[in-house]
């Protein structure tokens, strides 16, 4: 493939981002280099161009800055197979979370996996509580070595976390969900149900969030809950005020108890 076919078809692949000129000359350019100082290098493109822009959010209003690392991870992907991207996390916080039964909460951030990707890297297996089956492209992206297991978020969820944490996985849930996105009501919701679920079995309870470094690495911030004593709407209230202080912004989150659709 001569430089002038690879240039076009990498172009096309760019479309999500901008600028894609720019950054399909400089795919092409350094095409031989690893996968990781590629992306490094893309990403600073990317993070320029965008840096102050209004880039419309989505409906669970997650920062520009992650949803442009998720596309471009996709993107580099998907002409540098063996690109996966740097995942970051304190080694005490993986002593901590061997230590017993644990559960993360965290938010949709188009970086789901990467606390799930730090564990597997330290040897510690993890389940993800998600409303959908896990794709199987952005799961690839992390490059597992065990692959987190899927608990669907239906009658039998807290059931089947209970199997997963006696044996010996840590839980991870994005507890915000929207009661309603195509209606009047589009506000975001922090479910307290899985704080609940958390007190009842007596797991150790951590508030998770990744970052996105300037140099493109995911850092993946988890730190402990308050402990015991805390109603369910409490810990929710405390897993809110965390998310505000790592956004820098009031969140908006209101605390509401999911339920099952088929309940």
């Amino acid at each position: 493939m001569n430089f002038g076919s690879r240039f076009r078809i990498i172009r096309r692949r760019f479309r999500p981002l901008r600028p894609k000129g720019r950054l399909s000359l400089y795919i092409v350019r350094n095409w031989r280099r690893p996968p990781e100082e590629v992306f490094r290098g893309a990403w600073k493109i990317v993070d320029e161009a965008t840096a102050g822009t209004s880039v419309r959010r989505n409906f669970r209003k997650m920062p520009v800055r992650h949803i442009q690392h998720y596309n471009l991870r996709q993107v580099i992907k998907s002409v540098l197979p063996e690109f996966v991207p740097q995942v970051l996390i304190d080694p005490s916080i993986i002593e901590a979370l061997q230590a017993g039964p644990s559960v993360i909460a965290t938010i949709h951030s188009r970086s789901e996996y990467a606390i799930c990707a730090a564990l597997d890297k330290a040897g510690l297996a993890s389940a993800v509580i998600t409303a959908d089956r896990m794709d199987p492209i952005d799961v690839d992206n992390y490059g597992f070595g065990t692959a987190p297991l899927c608990i669907r978020r239906d009658r039998n969820v807290f059931l089947e976390a209970r199997i997963a944490l006696k044996d010996g996985r840590a839980i991870i849930c994005d507890v915000d969900y929207v009661m309603d996105k195509h209606g009047p009501d589009q506000a975001l919701y922090v479910s307290a149900s899985f704080f609940a679920f958390q007190q009842a079995v007596r797991a150790k309870l951590y508030f998770g969030y990744t970052n996105i470094s300037e140099d493109g690495r995911i850092e993946c911030i988890v730190v402990p809950g308050s402990g015991e004593g805390l109603s369910p709407e409490e810990a929710a209230r405390e897993f809110i005020d965390f998310i505000d202080r790592m956004q820098g912004a009031k969140s908006g989150l209101r605390i509401g108890t999911w339920r099952p659709e088929s309940s």
